[in-house]
């Protein structure tokens, strides 16, 4: 079995977004509701090459549960909306149907070993990536001080700053790493102190909780701070709670192209509204849709015949320059070259875009090496 573990929400202890490799588990979760006429409706535009090969067992770490609640769902529904999209569209892996096997991962060390993965690879950077593109960025807009604001478990603050500290220091800016505790009733004290400083900008790493708290709290404590966000923070429940000046002017930081006319991201908005309606294609789900879609694009176009773990891993180290998809020009090399210290990264790149006061971005580009 192979498996993927997706991560939008914070820094978990391995640093990763989009993860594949084995994992030790058992159990099928179904793939959406068949009987859902939009899904039937809209998925007749799509081409009918249904897999018809033994089927291979993928794994999938979904964030759910615990302190996260059911925040990442969509995360794991757009994953299984690509699962269906491939097996009854795109003939699933080279011919064969995917078995998708769901893990939820609540962030507690139980379930961080109930669903812990070997010979996993992250497809992007994750927030490796991103801490990454925020350095780069920041650097790139003259600014000498950032504070980073993460949502963390008990151990990923200092991590955090260890993989993260690096990337800044070396783009010549000051990062303070500031970690609040998941389960923080209000974390609007920690935040006010961490705007003393009046950074030029603040990386916020967490759900829509965390984001609304920062935001509400951001004018009157740091009016010229810039933020930088990722998709949890241009939520609906979000935008509604702090108004669209409030997001306008921030950077988007992630791999998600939602708004692109690109053909890629026309067929992310598509799958979607085929097999997931329910989810938002400018939501947080994206995660877990490219980690299905790139795996198999990779699979696909590689010389694999051996699906055991072993010629899977020997088939995802020999890529190079995989497109990841609907990620505005993301590409993927999983040859354990892209950040040596953690070796299962196969990209340090990500998106970053300008938001408007209406809570979309434009103008994606790639930034990280």
């Amino acid at each position: 079995m192979y498996s993927f573990s997706s991560q939008v929400r914070h820094v978990r202890s391995a640093l990763l977004a989009v993860s594949i490799g084995v994992l030790a588990l058992s159990g099928l979760t179904a793939c959406g509701d068949d009987g859902d006429d939009t899904a039937a409706n809209t998925s007749a535009s799509f081409p009918a090459e249904p897999a018809t090969g033994a089927p291979i067992k993928i794994g999938f770490v979904s964030s759910e549960g615990g302190a996260i609640g059911t925040a990442l769902t969509s995360v794991r529904q757009s994953a299984e909306a690509a699962t269906r999209y491939l097996n009854d569209n795109a003939g699933g892996i080279k011919g064969h149907k995917i078995e998708l096997v769901v893990c939820k991962q609540e962030e507690t060390p139980a379930t961080a070993t109930a669903c812990a993965t070997t010979g996993a690879f992250s497809l992007t950077g994750g927030t490796v990536a991103i801490l990454n593109g925020m350095a780069q960025t920041a650097a790139g807009d003259g600014i000498k001080k950032i504070a980073v604001i993460a949502g963390t478990g008990p151990d990923s603050a200092s991590l955090l700053k260890q993989i993260g500290g690096r990337f800044f220091t070396k783009a010549g800016v000051e990062a303070e790493f500031i970690g609040i505790p998941l389960d923080t009733p209000d974390p609007t004290p920690q935040i006010t102190a961490a705007l003393k400083g009046k950074p030029g900008a603040v990386g916020v790493l967490g759900d829509g909780r965390l984001c609304t708290a920062l935001l509400k709290t951001l004018p009157a404590a740091s009016a010229d701070t810039t933020p930088y966000v990722l998709g949890p923070c241009l939520d609906k429940t979000v935008l509604e709670a702090v108004g669209g000046d409030a997001v306008k002017g921030a950077k988007l930081f992630g791999s998600n192209t939602a708004y692109s006319d690109e053909p890629e991201s026309a067929l992310y908005r598509q799958i979607l509204g085929a097999y997931a309606p329910d989810v938002d294609p400018a939501g947080i789900g994206y995660g877990g849709y490219q980690a299905v879609m790139g795996f198999a694009e990779a699979l696909n176009k590689s010389a694999v015949t051996d699906f055991t773990p072993a010629g899977v891993k020997q088939a995802m180290t020999a890529t190079k320059d995989v497109p990841l998809p609907s990620a505005g020009g993301l590409t993927f090399t999983c040859d354990g070259k892209a950040f040596p210290l953690l070796s299962a990264l196969c990209s340090l790149k990500t998106v970053v875009s300008d938001v408007d006061a209406d809570g979309r971005w434009s103008g994606d580009r790639v930034v990280g090496a």
